[in-house]
């Protein structure tokens, strides 16, 4: 029995190791950019608090509130993934924004594969401060946002792209700030199994 759910265990840690990283913009842009609504320009930086992976993050800028504006052009994937999570950390500093503006980060995804157009509209995010469950949705009112934003997807096959949702309703667009974005991840399910083999631990020191 021990042996089993440490098998378990060493198995979930695997599938954790096998999250692929499609955004770290440690090199560059790595294949992401504008989507064909266009609307947003890129810049890379290391701005305090907005990297979550290596040294740099993407500094999102909006032109117009629009909607699908971030893109993965997919030069290489897993051709077939099922029950694949998408995640990706963004922040946003109210100082940067004026007015009272309202924004929305992946509320959901869109991608393009084999099986044709998809969206997904699962998104959840969680304070990266303080890993508590907090909204998709941001106002500076608010304060500043440190969030991870994660989305499942039940399957894809071959991928050409993926698409972020990136929204906000601004009057002057001038007053527009940033979203910093950071870490962008396709983590293969089932990550769960480390969490079950850690829950079962209790009960293997009881039978002992």
């Amino acid at each position: 029995m021990k042996k089993c759910l440490l098998m378990l265990f060493a198995m979930g840690l695997v599938s954790v190791s096998q999250a692929v990283v499609i955004g770290d913009f440690e090199a560059g842009m790595d294949n992401w950019g504008p989507s064909w609504e266009g609307g947003a320009s890129f810049t890379i930086g290391s701005v305090p608090g907005t990297v979550t992976r290596g040294n740099n993050s993407v500094a999102v800028k909006l032109s117009d509130g629009g909607y699908w504006k971030m893109q993965w052009n997919a030069p290489s994937a897993p051709g077939l993934m099922n029950n694949v999570i998408l995640t990706f950390d963004v922040t946003m500093y109210a100082n940067e924004w004026s007015g009272s503006n309202w924004t929305k980060v992946a509320d959901k995804i869109a991608f393009n594969s084999n099986s044709g157009w998809q969206e997904w509209t699962t998104a959840t995010a969680v304070d990266r401060l303080t890993g508590l469950p907090t909204s998709t949705d941001w106002g500076p009112w608010a304060g500043d946002a440190f969030k991870t934003y994660r989305l499942e997807i039940p399957s894809y096959n071959a991928l050409d792209w993926f698409q972020i949702v990136i929204s906000f309703q601004q009057n002057p667009v001038a007053g527009a700030g940033n979203f910093y974005i950071d870490n962008i991840q396709l983590i293969p399910e089932p990550t769960t199994i480390a969490l079950l083999g850690l829950g079962a631990l209790p009960l293997l020191r009881k039978r002992q």
